[in-house]
C-alpha cells in the first residue's frame, strides 16, 4: 500500500520558501514548485512543535459542537450523505474534487471501444489536534488499483521508502547534536506526477464529475490507489 503523505527532513531553512502565513511553503523539487506544510524547528527536543490553527476550516459549521468519539466514519457515499454530518463529509468531497481539478488530475475523453474502467471511491477521516479537537473533515477519492492490468495500466511500481527506524536514528541524531530540524509534508504529492501516455488508466466517473454519454474520465495524473503512483512520484 502506497502511503498517502510523505514526510522527509530538511537540513536547513535554505530549503523551505516561507508562504505568507508562515504555515505554508514552496519546495522546489526535481524542477517543480511544490504547495507543502512545514512544523516550526525543533530546537533540541524530541518533539513536534505545536502549530495551533484557528477552527474555522470550510468543513466545519460555525456554533456547532462536535465530540470526535460521537461522529463515525462513513465506509461510503451513501453513509457520509445518510449521516448527521452529511453537510460536513458533502464540503469535503467538494473540496478534495477542486483539488483534483486544480491539478489536472482528470482529462475528459470518448469512449474507445473498448476500456478496462476502473472503480473508485472516497475514503473518509476526521483530523484532530493534540486536544482531540476536531480541525477538519476529509474525503480522498482512491482509485480501486488492484484491478490493474501489468503493461496494460501501468509498468514499474519501485519506490523507496524511509523505514520507521530510519527516521528515530535521523530525529535522533538531530536532537543530540542541537541541530534545527523540519518535518515536510507535500500535499496532494502523488497528484503532481504524470500518468504515461502508454497507459491508458479508465476509472469511474467520480462524483459531481459531468460527462457526455459518449465519454470517459481518464487519468492524466497519478492518484492514490494505482499501482506505479509511488514510481512515477519517485521518478518526477
Amino acid at each position: 500500500n502506497q502511503v498517502a503523505d510523505e514526510n522527509e527532513p530538511v537540513e536547513n531553512n535554505d530549503d523551505v520558501e516561507k508562504g505568507q502565513q508562515g504555515l505554508g511553503g514552496l519546495v522546489t523539487r526535481s524542477g517543480k514548485t511544490y504547495n507543502t506544510f512545514y512544523s516550526e524547528a525543533l530546537y533540541g527536543v524530541a518533539a513536534i512543535a505545536d502549530v495551533s490553527e484557528p477552527n474555522d476550516h470550510p468543513t466545519l459549521i460555525k456554533g456547532k459542537q462536535y465530540e470526535i468519539s460521537q461522529i463515525p466514519i462513513p465506509k461510503s457515499i451513501k453513509d457520509a450523505l445518510s449521516s448527521p454530518y452529511s453537510k460536513e463529509w458533502g464540503k469535503a468531497i467538494e473540496i478534495e474534487n477542486e483539488t483534483l481539478n486544480d491539478h489536472g488530475t482528470f482529462a475528459i475523453v470518448d469512449k474507445p471501444k473498448y476500456c478496462r474502467i476502473l472503480g473508485t471511491r472516497y475514503v473518509f477521516a476526521i483530523k484532530s489536534d493534540k486536544n482531540g479537537c476536531i480541525k477538519r473533515f476529509k474525503a480522498r477519492l482512491v482509485v480501486k488499483g488492484y484491478n490493474m492490468v501489468k503493461d496494460e495500466q501501468y509498468g514499474e511500481t519501485f519506490a523507496p521508502v524511509c523505514s520507521l527506524t530510519t527516521a528515530l536514528t535521523l530525529m535522533t541524531y538531530g536532537v543530540r547534536n542541537k541541530c534545527n530540524l523540519h518535518l515536510l509534508d507535500f500535499q496532494g504529492a502523488f497528484l503532481h506526477s504524470s500518468m504515461p501516455e502508454q497507459y491508458e488508466v479508465y476509472i469511474q466517473t467520480p462524483m459531481g464529475l459531468k460527462i457526455g454519454s459518449h465519454q470517459v474520465v481518464r487519468l492524466a495524473k497519478s492518484l492514490y490507489g494505482t499501482k506505479n503512483a509511488g514510481n512515477l512520484w519517485f521518478e518526477d
